[in-house]
């Protein structure tokens, strides 16, 4: 295990740090999985096994953690040597800590596997990886989707086409492999302070295309920032974004439609609770 090192406030670890590692690609495509984390030790833990017991052995696992001061320096330090790479520092948000990650992927394809979600079975990516088989696309599978008590698969079943699908819906963020020649020109829009994830699948997108995979990769805990339902402020904030975001990947036909699905949720879930607000939300999405 390597040693804990500080530097000006900042922690970093891992065991091969950020190199080729020896992999040899004829194996199948290097998958950079990366996770996100700040002040979550209660869900780290599980959101680092579920990434280090796969099946897979062409990954390439980085931490970026926001500076947490709750004990996950300490998962981090007992993981030390089945991580990569990991850095603890204060930063400017999630969107920060993956432009951070981008920084020193050099998978094939990059993830992003973030504290609470966890890969759903150990040999998932071995998987999805035997089914890439056009490099430089984007690939996405189905995401279960927990929200409270109750889950759900994204997209759901009844989703027969998934161009046509892709055409009014967006594959959930943990739920995409981007490709590293999207990753190595383009970053996170740090403007965008709660959909800069919908921004970059839709500049991925629209560069690389992308391709479906018919399986179950991730298991998402809709509790999120950007997932909140209860803040108006939030709501304000996410309708000036989507706004900006459709009128900048001339998605004009969400201009309206988007911002009134946003007002829509909040008063459900002021109204009815989360309950009732989930069976919407299954609803709009049809999962």
């Amino acid at each position: 295990m390597q040693t804990l090192k500080r530097i000006n406030q900042t922690y970093q670890g891992g065991s091969r740090v950020h190199s080729d590692f020896g992999h040899d690609r004829n194996k199948g495509p290097m998958i950079t999985v990366v996770t996100v984390s700040f002040n979550s030790a209660v869900y780290l833990e599980k959101t680092i096994a579920s990434v280090i017991n796969q099946t897979y052995n062409q990954i390439q696992y980085i931490v970026v953690d926001g500076g947490s001061t709750d004990g996950s320096l300490d998962i981090l330090r007992k993981y030390d040597d089945q991580i990569d790479f990991w850095i603890s520092q204060k930063d400017y948000g999630i969107y920060d800590a993956m432009n951070k990650a981008l920084d020193i992927s050099s998978g094939d394809y990059v993830n992003f596997i973030n504290a609470g979600d966890t890969v759903d079975g150990r040999e998932k990516l071995q998987k999805i990886a035997s089914q890439i088989l056009k490099p430089g696309a984007i690939y996405f599978t189905r995401a279960l989707v927990a929200f409270g008590e109750h889950t759900g698969v994204y997209p759901g079943e009844a989703m027969s086409d998934y161009r046509s699908w892709l055409r009014q819906n967006l594959p959930n963020h943990q739920a995409i492999f981007f490709p590293k020649e999207f990753c190595r020109s383009h970053r996170y829009d740090m403007r965008l302070k709660l959909t800069a994830d919908d921004d970059y699948k839709l500049s991925a997108m629209k560069n690389h295309g992308a391709e479906f995979i018919d399986d179950i990769y991730v298991r998402f805990e809709r509790d999120g920032v950007s997932s909140n339902h209860k803040s108006i402020s939030l709501l304000i904030q996410r309708i000036k974004e989507s706004f900006i975001m459709n009128w900048k990947h001339r998605r004009y036909s969400r201009l309206f439609l988007d911002p009134f699905k946003r007002v829509f949720t909040f008063l459900v879930h002021y109204l009815f609770g989360g309950n009732v607000l989930f069976k919407f939300i299954r609803f709009i999405k049809n999962f």
